[in-house]
């Protein structure tokens, strides 16, 4: 990286003066990065609610809805939380983030995250002397996180077995994988001076 910074002076200066463009080749290299979120403490899981999609209702245009979840962890005091009403709309935006606490040294953990889920509820308001009625449930597998610091996707509103329509977009993060640390490898094409030419 100090040899590319040094290429990159060289070569403003060598703009400045007015000197041809100089010989290059070009190169791939090849990068290790470890990915995690240093921003998140070790015992953070963040969850972010990011919208509905296309739900499926007799009312699109008139419907309120909210998502409300239930977190797996710690199995014996679930924690519960639900997103604002977003109104008149099958496509809410909820864009709603939650932080929640994972013990990394709880033997429970990796177990817990290997077989459940978190639970997400679409709800849709029932207005004067109705109740609020589910549109459906999303389950989103927490097992990507044992070697995956990030889970981002839509996932099917389901009851039971069958597919109701629509999907619910949800985030997930965690400061690092449970298990190992996540290393991806990246491909760049560089630019390597070979020679300057000087006027």
């Amino acid at each position: 990286m100090e040899h590319a910074n040094k290429d990159l002076m060289c070569l403003k200066y060598a703009l400045k003066r007015g000197d041809p463009v100089p010989r290059f080749h070009y190169e791939m290299k090849t990068f290790n990065i470890v990915q995690c979120f240093t921003e998140l403490n070790d015992n953070d899981c963040e969850l972010t609610i990011v919208r509905g999609i296309n739900y499926s209702c007799s009312n699109p245009k008139d419907v309120d809805t909210y998502v409300r979840f239930e977190f797996p962890f710690p199995s014996e005091n679930s924690p519960k939380d639900r997103t604002v009403t977003v109104k008149d709309t099958n496509n809410p935006e909820y864009n709603q983030t939650f932080m929640l606490s994972i013990n990394r040294k709880a033997r429970s953990l990796a177990r817990v995250f290997k077989r459940y889920a978190v639970k997400c509820e679409v709800m849709a308001k029932g207005g004067f002397f109705h109740s609020d009625h589910c549109l459906g449930i999303a389950q989103v597998k927490l097992a990507p996180l044992e070697s995956k610091c990030f889970v981002h996707d839509s996932f099917d509103l389901m009851d039971g077995r069958k597919a109701n329509g629509g999907k619910l977009e949800v985030k997930i993060r965690i400061r690092e994988p449970l298990l190992a640390r996540q290393v991806e490898q990246i491909k760049e094409k560089w630019v390597v001076i070979d020679q300057y030419v000087i006027k």
